[in-house]
C-alpha cells in the first residue's frame, strides 16, 4: 500500500523551527524502525537456535538407535526432523536472510550538486524527511515480514515436539 505525500505548505505555513521538528520527529521513527530491526534479528537467531536444537535432537536420537528401535519411534523423529529443518528453512528465508534498504540520507557527491541546496534550509530539511519517510516505510515492511516468520517458526518449536509425541502415542497403542 504506497501513499503519495502530503503536498509542501505555502513558505509562510513552515518556519525553521517546524522543519527541525519534522526532522527531529522523522529521525526519532528511523531509531526506532532500526531498533526493532535489530531486535527481530536476534529473536530470528535464538527462535532458530530451538529449531536447530530439535533438528539436532531428534537426528541424534534417531541415528543412533536407528538399528535398535522400531519404526514407531524413528519415523515419528525422522518427521519431527524433517519439519524442524524445513520451518528453519523458512525462517531464514523469511527473517534473516540480508535485504537491500535505500540510504536514509544522501550521499556527498549527490549533496555537493543537488539544486535543492539552493533552496532554503526549512525545505531542505522537510525534503531529507519525505526521503526518510520511504526508508523507515521499507524497514517497517521487512520487520512486518521479520516478525511473521519469527511467530510461525515459535509456533512450530511448539507444535513439531507435540505433535511427535502425539504420533509415538498413537503408534504405540496401535500396537497395543
Amino acid at each position: 500500500m504506497e501513499t503519495t505525500p502530503a503536498p509542501i505548505p505555502d513558505d509562510s505555513e513552515v518556519t525553521v523551527e517546524k522543519a527541525k521538528w519534522i526532522e527531529e520527529q522523522i529521525n526519532r521513527n528511523f531509531a526506532f524502525r532500526i531498533e526493532s530491526f535489530e531486535i527481530l534479528t536476534k529473536s530470528a537467531e535464538t527462535t532458530l537456535g530451538w529449531l536447530f536444537g530439535i533438528v539436532v535432537g531428534a537426528s541424534g536420537y534417531v541415528a543412533s538407535h536407528l538399528s535398535d528401535e522400531p519404526f514407531r519411534i524413528t519415523i515419528p523423529l525422522l518427521l519431527a526432523t524433517l519439519l524442524a529443518g524445513f520451518e528453519a528453512l523458512l525462517l531464514i528465508m523469511g527473517a534473516m536472510m540480508t535485504e537491500e534498504v535505500a540510504s536514509p540520507g544522501n550521499i556527498a557527491e549527490n549533496i555537493a550538486t543537488d539544486e535543492r541546496l539552493k533552496i532554503s534550509e526549512k525545505w531542505m530539511r522537510i525534503s531529507e524527511a519525505r526521503g526518510l519517510s520511504d526508508t523507515i516505510k521499507e524497514i517497517e515492511e521487512i520487520n512486518n515480514r521479520k516478525g511473521k516468520a519469527i511467530n510461525r517458526a515459535r509456533m512450530a518449536v511448539v507444535i513439531i515436539p507435540a505433535l511427535t509425541m502425539a504420533i509415538m502415542i498413537g503408534l504405540a497403542l496401535a500396537a497395543l
